[in-house]
């Protein structure tokens, strides 16, 4: 047990310093069947992992004023490497398909699973002092520098870092358009549960503002 975290690791384990990891989301309305379903992939494969100890503080990271950034994050699985990521996304599809969650802001969804995300970060806690004296976590860069590990409402690779299922047909990420018909123009306000937006309905050619409510965010 480690803060909010229970923690579960093969006997002898060895993780890198960073890589990339994979998120479960859920609340605490699914929590239970989530275990059942991931637990023993994890066991299976010899992969650790941690999970949120209490269905309470789970229920706090879908709230309106949680940090956009880790919202909805549940199981946390550190893969050993390429090869073991890529086996674990496979098997952790094959059991969690039928299930959602909430979307994962910092992450990049697996396939069409709608509670599979993974994102490239630090596996141990690892920080540096700013000009300010506040602790950044860091990670290193593949030069060996370390670097901020940002941990930002938006996927993001660090700089040198590969997408291992980089899509062929990604949209352009400077332009968002709402149900294939606002184009965001203007972000209003972000919070947790949502965002307000000004946006151009390409239908009508009108300035609209549209108000987004996140599924599974209560």
């Amino acid at each position: 047990m480690h803060g909010i975290w229970l923690h579960a690791s093969p006997s002898g384990a060895w993780l890198p310093l960073q890589g990339f990891k994979i998120h479960i989301s859920g609340t605490s309305v699914t929590a239970t069947e989530l275990l059942r379903r991931v637990g023993p992939v994890c066991v299976e494969n010899q992969a650790a992992f941690k999970v949120i100890a209490d269905p309470f503080v789970l229920e706090l990271t879908t709230s309106k004023h949680y940090f956009r950034g880790a919202s909805g994050k549940f199981i946390t699985i550190y893969p050993r490497d390429d090869e073991h990521f890529a086996r674990l996304l496979v098997a952790l599809d094959e059991v969690t398909a039928s299930l959602a969650g909430p979307y994962i802001l910092s992450d990049k969804r697996y396939a069409n699973n709608k509670v599979l995300f993974y994102r490239y970060g630090g596996f141990v806690s690892r920080d540096v002092l700013n000009i300010f004296g506040e602790k950044v976590p860091v990670i290193n860069a593949a030069d060996g520098r370390l670097v901020p590990d940002i941990r930002a409402p938006y996927f993001r690779l660090p700089e040198g870092i590969a997408d291992p299922f980089e899509s062929e047909n990604l949209k352009d990420q400077n332009e968002a358009r709402l149900n294939n018909r606002y184009l965001v123009t203007e972000v209003i306000v972000h919070s947790n549960d949502g965002g307000v937006y000004k946006a151009k309905d390409q239908h009508t050619g009108q300035t609209v503002i549209v108000k987004e409510a996140r599924p599974f965010i209560n």
